[in-house]
């Protein structure tokens, strides 16, 4: 477990490498809202210990702690603007930089907190601009914990950041349906399923790990984890080779190599997503993933937002699809399918299908339908523990 200084201690110092700093605030800084009513969480926390740097941003809901070498270390702990210190790490010109506090206080300061410093910064090479960033006593900061008796369940990275890829891009954006903000995981035996929707559309993954994982909340029921604590996710397991996955209460905790997050499960039943799924069809065609994605590419020229709509039609041996808007004309192509069942018409929203296609990385994918107006279920030919669901436009 991490231990947080929170508060000031004697002359902080520290100097870091620039690279590793822009990848380490840009893994977390999105959690620091720019906008938010407690100016506090705008601010990361520094600190530092024996050749280490940790910071941690937090928005309340989730909370992201990160370590990064850096050497030359004297122990201490404050909070400084994200924003701030992430433009100075972007455009100080130097391969090292230097840190260092002084206990002068600026003319004008944000009212954090009583105790107010200035952090100098500057770069080893003398020719680097040279800055001074108001800081504060980080009393108020939330505190990072984590339980040390929770169990961790180990998954593999690589297969983690492939279920998420292929089921992210469906969450809800919308507040009003707050249960679909984020993703579904539940785990049980050795098989992880993860599901992504916002009512509209659907994507559903199950892998298996070569050890248990239980994801699961007291009741044995899905968890579902907020989108922003999923794409801070994404960030922390993009260079890392293992994470651990654990639960304490209503919140789930994620630890990589040199990454801590934390996150407020979002309360409420996530629905079952099979009983969506239709149990027969009556109409299905197989078609490249790259034709049919580009097809659709060209006809979106001609769709209008909100709804992006495109007509899908087929014929024999053939797939039309067609878009059209009043101002501006129209747009229509034709793709060669192996199909069988009656021909169909129906229409989707284009950007719910190349959202989806895009998330994959197969060669075909197949189509099934059962009427227009019943979910048009999309499948990975190459993975049969993977399905996708968009549903149509009456026409």
């Amino acid at each position: 477990m991490w231990q947080s200084i929170l508060q000031k201690e004697g002359n902080m110092r520290f100097r870091v490498k620039k690279d590793e700093l822009q990848h380490t605030i840009s893994s977390i800084e999105a959690l620091a809202p720019k906008k938010t009513t407690q100016t506090i969480l705008s601010h990361i926390l520094l600190e530092t210990s024996e050749n280490e740097l940790i910071m941690t941003a937090s928005d309340m809901e989730s909370s992201a702690q990160v370590r990064m070498p850096a050497e030359d270390t004297e122990k201490g702990g404050l909070i400084v603007s994200a924003k701030k210190l992430s433009e100075i790490a972007h455009r100080i010109q130097a391969e090292e930089i230097i840190f260092d506090l002084s206990e002068e206080d600026p003319e004008e300061s944000i009212d954090l907190d009583e105790d107010r410093f200035m952090l100098n910064i500057s770069g080893i090479d003398k020719k680097a601009a040279r800055f001074t960033l108001s800081a504060g006593a980080p009393s108020n900061f939330p505190h990072f914990e984590m339980d040390p008796s929770m169990e961790m369940w180990q998954a593999d990275v690589a297969t983690i950041h492939e279920m998420i890829r292929k089921t992210v891009y469906a969450i809800s954006q919308e507040d009003n349906r707050y249960i679909y903000n984020g993703l579904c995981f539940f785990g049980e035996g050795n098989k992880l399923t993860v599901v992504g929707t916002d009512g509209r559309r659907l994507s559903a993954i199950t892998r298996e790990f070569s050890t248990n994982i239980e994801v699961k909340d007291a009741e044995g029921e899905p968890i579902v984890v907020h989108s922003k604590a999923v794409k801070q996710l994404e960030r922390l397991i993009s260079d890392a080779s293992k994470l651990g996955i654990g639960l304490s209460g209503r919140n789930v905790f994620f630890e990589t190599d040199n990454a801590k997050l934390s996150s407020r499960l979002i309360e409420g039943k996530f629905p079952d997503y099979k009983k969506i799924l239709p149990t027969q069809t009556n109409m299905e065609f197989e078609i490249s993933r790259e034709a049919f994605l580009d097809a659709i590419s060209q006809v979106m020229v001609m769709c209008e937002p909100p709804s992006y709509l495109v007509k899908l039609s087929t014929e024999a041996d053939t797939l039309h699809l067609a878009a059209h808007t009043p101002e501006y004309g129209s747009a229509s192509v034709e793709l060669p399918i192996s199909s069988i069942g009656d021909p169909l018409m129906t229409a989707f929203n284009a950007t719910f299908m190349t959202d989806l296609l895009n998330s994959l990385d197969c060669e075909t994918v197949k189509l099934q339908f059962v009427d227009p107006e019943r979910p048009i279920v999309i499948r990975d030919t190459s993975d049969p523990d993977f399905v996708s669901i968009v549903m149509p436009f009456r026409i």
